[in-house]
């Protein structure tokens, strides 16, 4: 067989053709998480079959800090009508549908697209400390949309100040203000039209938290 192009892969959940790079400013379902996405993709034209970028190249085998006791297996999801139970994705408490990690001594079950997501991020309302992904014991309250953050869900945390921010949440703009002294300082809109529970903006904004969460600053500019 002649060796596949740098822009092209082949991938097990499309064996039938190869998938080439493609770019576009259009939303898509990927096809091998379910998940939805936006630009960059792995597309077969002519099966209009597409994965994100991630999906299609995404180790077989995963170690990560959010289940560092065992390694997460990349497996797919049966069709809904061959299985016994529903599994939800252990951080953003979505469902998992087609790939996903699954780590099966403890049922520790994770969107690939979720495994992405930073350890570590800076965010303008809490400059002093960075907030680290974990999934605490603690309720609290999220600091951009008020709403709660209960016990043992996953959320950005800086835990020597018990401040917390819904992953969801990363991607709402907060309000830029300037102090009387010139002291520029941010702080949470002050109109929140959805309510606060810092799941409603949906799983295609987990593409935009990646992305978002490379800089130094969420909404830092």
């Amino acid at each position: 067989m002649a060796p596949l192009r740098k822009n092209t892969i082949q991938h097990f959940t499309h064996p039938e053709h190869s998938l080439t790079e493609y770019d576009s400013n259009t939303g898509y379902l990927c096809d091998g998480c379910k998940i939805p996405g936006i630009g960059k993709r792995y597309r077969c034209h002519g099966c209009e079959f597409d994965l994100h970028e991630y999906c299609g190249t995404c180790p077989t085998i995963l170690s990560s800090f959010m289940h560092p006791y065992h390694s997460l297996k990349l497996v797919v999801r049966k069709p809904q009508g061959n299985r016994q139970f529903d599994r939800i994705c252990n951080v953003c408490c979505d469902s998992v549908e087609g790939l996903f990690y699954r780590c099966e001594i403890c049922e520790f079950d994770v969107h690939p697209l979720c495994t992405q997501l930073p350890e570590t991020l800076r965010h303008v309302l809490h400059q002093a400390h960075p907030l680290r992904l974990l999934g605490s014991s603690e309720a609290g309250t999220c600091a951009v949309c008020r709403g709660a953050c209960n016990a043992s869900t996953w959320r950005y945390r800086c835990q020597l100040c018990k401040f917390d921010i819904h992953m969801g949440c990363l991607v709402v703009q907060c309000e830029k203000k300037t102090t009387w002294l010139g002291i520029t300082t941010y702080v949470p809109p002050s109109v929140f039209p959805h309510g606060g529970n810092g799941r409603r903006i949906g799983k295609i904004m987990f593409v935009l938290v990646k992305i978002l969460a490379m800089s130094v600053l969420i909404f830092g500019l």
